[in-house]
């Protein structure tokens, strides 16, 4: 995809909206949060805000479907080949990469929607995958497995960014693989 300069100055303009709305996230909440002055910290324009979002809420919605497509995407490439582990440990790197945005999105949102919209997001792929797994097992077997993961996951999670991420990726990542291991135990149980 080849891009004009018009374009490249669209998606710099919009990511220095996003990474600036970031910044206010750390010291405010959203509510308090304004289109003045999310436009004077980033030194854009008004005019050229409303050229591409609609309000602040709308600039946290874009920066929340990035996150879920990168998860959504993960999830996908976990299944296909058939290997969940590294994509635990990628997905903990990039939260730790990107402490500040993990912070926000997973423990200091003000929308708590986020991650139930994370784990909505994954939940037909997985339960289509056990399915398949396990022919045999009733749907609302499934649904328990998963809601028991992702709930139990989400909180390891949320511990770990609360703890400021002292644990490695890897650790973190070790736990979450033994919550995966006893669901596909529990699956398997007549």
């Amino acid at each position: 995809m080849k891009f004009n300069k018009k374009d490249r100055r669209s998606l710099l303009t919009k990511k220095l909206l996003k990474e600036t709305l970031l910044e206010l996230l750390k010291e405010q909440p959203i509510s308090k949060i304004t289109v003045k002055e999310l436009c004077k910290r980033a030194d854009v324009n008004r005019a050229t805000f409303y050229n591409h979002y609609y309000d602040i809420q709308n600039v946290l919605e874009h920066i929340e479907e990035e996150y879920c497509k990168f998860f959504k995407d993960g999830v996908i490439d976990a299944i296909d080949t058939n290997n969940v582990s590294h994509f635990m440990l990628n997905a903990l790197n990039e939260m730790k990469n990107d402490k500040s945005l993990s912070q926000i999105l997973l423990c200091k949102n003000t929308k708590p929607s986020f991650i139930k919209k994370i784990i909505n997001m994954a939940h037909d792929l997985i339960i289509s995958h056990w399915s398949k797994l396990f022919k045999t097992e009733p749907k609302n077997k499934f649904e328990y497995a998963y809601s028991f993961m992702t709930t139990g996951s989400m909180g390891v999670i949320n511990a770990w960014i609360n703890n400021n991420l002292k644990e490695s990726p890897q650790e973190i990542a070790d736990i979450l693989q033994r919550i995966t291991i006893g669901i596909g135990q529990f699956l398997r149980l007549k």
